[in-house]
């Protein structure tokens, strides 16, 4: 096995536990096609649930009777946490392992849909956003570098794949808004000003280990 193979075989390996570097050779492994769109699917699962919750905005709204600033919180509370993840623990998969880090980005996305759906006040509408900020940003890293070592030699099919997942889920995430249309400018902020920002301070903080790198760029950050 050449040494440009083997990061190609344990990343299929490591979407099991207790596979992959340092783990047991004997154990039965997912094909590297199978597990490279497994984890494309996982990475659209990650932005269909931070987007799916866009309809209910103005239901919050009017139930709980806060103001455009507190929505236009609430919206970039998702964005603060997303960027401290990254900083502090986009790196934690090299340590960890991608799949624990992965299965735990998947478990803070489903308690923030829950919360949501439970929620009974705008606490529960930021602690919503932030497990799902953490969710993006624990997951997007390990399921990047996954894809990247899965894909074929001299191929960019996992800079494809999380460019068009992302925005695929993010897109079936709000949806939902033909049917609960919520009005542009008023109801829902515009972030592209803050992302851009975000974007510049974060360019020279972001480039310590390969996983960080990938988690920027994933998340719409990137780190060169």
């Amino acid at each position: 096995m050449t040494e440009d193979a083997k990061p190609t075989t344990d990343a299929a390996h490591s979407l099991w536990p207790g596979l992959g570097p340092g783990g047991q050779s004997g154990r039965w492994a997912l094909p590297r096609p199978a597990a490279f769109w497994i984890l494309a699917g996982l990475f659209l699962m990650l932005f269909f649930a931070s987007a799916a919750a866009s309809p209910l905005y103005r239901v919050y709204q009017a139930r709980f009777h806060f103001s455009a600033v507190t929505l236009t919180g609430v919206f970039a509370v998702y964005v603060l946490v997303l960027l401290i993840t990254l900083l502090f623990f986009g790196s934690v998969s090299d340590y960890l392992g991608r799949l624990p880090v992965i299965i735990t980005a998947l478990i803070f996305s489903a308690i923030g849909c829950v919360v949501f759906l439970a929620a009974h006040g705008v606490g529960a509408l930021y602690a919503a956003r932030s497990m799902q900020g953490i969710a993006t940003g624990l997951g997007s890293g390990p399921i990047g570098a996954g894809l990247i070592d899965l894909q074929p030699a001299g191929s960019r099919r996992a800079a494809l794949a999380t460019s068009a997942f992302s925005n695929l889920g993010l897109g079936l995430g709000a949806d939902h808004q033909r049917a609960h249309p919520v009005r542009p400018g008023t109801d829902s902020p515009d972030l592209a000003g803050a992302a851009g920002r975000i974007r510049r301070w974060h360019r020279h903080r972001a480039g310590h280990g390969r996983t960080r790198v990938q988690a920027c760029r994933c998340a719409g950050l990137p780190a060169s």
